[in-house]
């Protein structure tokens, strides 16, 4: 499905950091994933949650980087729909960090891409919470 359908739309979000400023940007984005295990981002170089907080609508949300490049940081959006992607938009621009505190974290801009859903089954985001 294209993000521009009425069903499921996924997308990517990939921050490219400055060397060794990973850790800087998840603290700064710390409120657009605020949720119980966001600790679980700095201890073992990922955060899920089954459901965002305030967006019932958006399934899947991680955050991971590349075993291989550790200044890049990649969000897995999956959403129901496009107006729930778009409720995520505006919590984004209510929650995220001042341009200039971006701009001194990023090496290049955000890039965000839509992808067409193709296929997938129910997965175990972590031990003992899945998507129901």
């Amino acid at each position: 499905m294209s993000s521009t359908s009425t069903g499921p739309v996924v997308y990517m979000a990939t921050f490219k950091t400055k060397p060794g400023r990973r850790a800087d940007l998840l603290e700064a984005l710390g409120p657009l994933v605020k949720c119980k295990f966001f600790e679980f981002v700095v201890a073992h170089d990922v955060y899920t949650s089954a459901t965002v907080e305030g967006e019932p609508h958006t399934y899947v949300y991680t955050v991971q980087s590349p075993s291989k490049d550790p200044d890049t940081v990649v969000f897995y959006e999956y959403y129901a729909n496009a107006e729930a992607f778009k409720l995520h938009g505006s919590n984004f621009n209510k929650l995220a960090p001042k341009k200039e505190v971006l701009a001194g974290l990023l090496a290049a801009p955000l890039k965000l891409e839509a992808y067409d859903l193709l296929a997938g089954k129910r997965m175990s985001l972590l031990s003992g919470h899945s998507l129901s």
